[in-house]
């Protein structure tokens, strides 16, 4: 019998469940003209929107102080690698590690993003 599937469900279910932050939910992050809609799915795909129109969408993974990141924009074979840091349980902050998509990593690095309270 193998063990190998149970033992990486199981590393993934005390991740989850352990891990001090998450990112699902919505967020939002303020730019210079307007604000901008965040919304990371439990699925491992995400949504970016302003004013009720989707700006970009994608998949990404979230392990610890790490996020990677592939979207419809830069490409879904492109992948951007962020350290993120949360200075609360509802804000964070993000810094390039790599990421081969200079459009992204513009509007990414050093971008500060808030949760949005639940209504």
């Amino acid at each position: 019998m193998d063990r190998k599937p149970a033992s990486i469900a199981l590393l993934m279910m005390a991740t989850f469940f352990f891990s001090k932050h998450h990112l699902v939910g919505h967020w939002i992050t303020k730019g210079a003209n307007s604000k901008v809609n965040i919304d990371f799915n439990g699925d491992g795909t995400f949504k970016v929107s302003t004013k009720d129109r989707v700006e970009n969408e994608g998949l990404y993974k979230f392990c610890n102080d790490t996020i990677s990141i592939t979207d419809k924009n830069c490409g879904e074979n492109i992948q951007g690698i962020y350290k993120i840091t949360f200075h609360t349980d509802d804000s964070a902050s993000f810094k390039v590690i790599t990421d081969p998509c200079l459009e992204r990593s513009g509007e990414i690095n050093g971008g500060i993003i808030v949760r949005e309270p639940a209504n």
